[in-house]
């Protein structure tokens, strides 16, 4: 079995959000655990990452056909395929855990951290709130009447969010060691993913993503190299 590591920075305010929304607090909240440590899902993580991909072989269609017929069968077995059947030349995919020899993990804080702010939460010595509260900030937003140029009444809405510089790592499982055209692909997918979460067209969610090995970061001159096999 593969294993990498996957780093997210978060370059702005984010929201990784399930839908939830706490009365009296925000309309919109982030996703968080039973120590109200945020996270944000594995399955929407792979999904957001298939996107680049399929963005890359999109593009490189335009001036490499041949390698962008490559690059889709990889993409096709590390993140999986579901055929449309009342279109059977259509093709679709889902953001899910069961497809693909790819499985990630849901992103959260760097383990020491997340393990810290646990102990000090079962000593008692801060509390759920504080966690959540030190990491987020409640922001609130309105829609504008075009006619009047003023907020439309009941339009006021709050959300939590993530503070920039943030930084969350998911572990990314494969049921083997990737050949060096998947990693490559993985590689230039993970570095073009650059909006996570709800509300991305609205300025939310700009992140750096950044893959690593269990032997830490890639050297410049793997990037290089494996970007170059990518690309063709």
């Amino acid at each position: 079995m593969g294993k990498y590591i996957l780093k997210i920075k978060l370059l702005s305010d984010t929201i990784f959000s399930g839908g939830e929304s706490i009365v009296s607090i925000s309309d919109i909240d982030e996703l968080y655990d039973e120590y109200k440590i945020p996270y944000y899902k594995g399955k929407s993580i792979k999904g957001n990452i298939r996107e680049s991909a399929d963005l890359i072989i999109e593009n490189q269609m335009e001036f490499n056909k041949e390698k962008a017929e490559s690059n889709k069968e990889i993409a096709r077995t590390l993140f999986g395929k579901k055929f449309d059947y009342s279109d059977k030349n259509k093709e679709s995919y889902r953001d899910d855990q069961t497809q693909g020899i790819l499985k990630f993990e849901n992103a959260s804080l760097e383990e020491d951290l997340r393990e810290n702010l646990k102990y000090l939460v079962d000593k008692n010595i801060i509390t759920k709130e504080e966690v959540i509260n030190s990491l987020t900030d409640i922001r609130y937003a309105t829609k504008i009447d075009r006619h009047t140029g003023t907020a439309q009444k009941g339009s006021l809405r709050s959300m939590r969010v993530l503070n920039k510089d943030i930084i969350f790592t998911s572990n990314i499982y494969s049921e083997r060691e990737l050949t060096e055209e998947e990693l490559a692909l993985l590689l230039c997918a993970v570095k073009t993913t650059r909006h996570l979460g709800t509300l991305r067209s609205r300025g939310k969610g700009n992140v750096e993503c950044t893959l690593m090995t269990q032997n830490g970061d890639l050297s410049e001159k793997d990037i290089e190299k494996l970007v170059q096999k990518a690309v063709g």
